[in-house]
């Protein structure tokens, strides 16, 4: 007898429930909450999801602040450069706005976010030489019927310019 191929049925793409809405970051002044939501994918050639939102956002606690106080923008510091590109090239460091102002603060100045540098590196590439030896054969891979022994062996190399 053949043996049962068991085939699972298509499953179509489906839009995940919304969270619950986050809080308000502020009492006043205004701000912002969100709520998201996920995507269970198509399998076994399901139906693709249609285009929709995974994130809303809605504005909270916009009645104006009584604060005797400003609060002005603040921008963060720079990350710590990354590495360098595979051959030199470029590296890269981010940073971001850690404070958006309130009512009567100071609003953020257009800045970078992002900086690029020009850098260099070794550039090795790897030259390979030979084979090695074979590896022993693998045991049975099963005790009667088909089965599968497996060796397998590498490259030597070395790197060079």
């Amino acid at each position: 007898p053949a043996p049962v191929v068991c085939v699972p049925p298509p499953l179509d793409c489906a839009m995940d429930m919304w969270s619950p809405w986050s809080s308000c970051p502020v009492t006043c002044g205004g701000g912002n909450v969100f709520r998201t939501r996920g995507i269970t994918p198509s399998a076994n050639k399901g139906k693709a999801c249609a285009s929709g939102q995974l994130k809303e956002t809605m504005p909270c606690n916009q009645q104006p602040c009584q604060d005797s106080f400003c609060i002005d923008c603040l921008w963060g510091y720079w990350s710590d450069w990354g590495h360098c590109t595979k051959c030199g090239g470029q590296r890269y460091r981010t940073r971001s706005i850690e404070r958006l102002p309130n009512h009567c603060g100071l609003r953020c100045e257009a800045r970078p976010a992002k900086e690029i540098s020009n850098c260099s590196s070794d550039c090795e590439k790897l030259h390979y030489c030979g084979w090695k030896d074979w590896s022993a054969w693998s045991g049975c891979s099963a005790d009667c019927g088909s089965a599968t022994r497996m060796r397998q062996r590498g490259l030597f190399h070395s790197m060079g310019q």
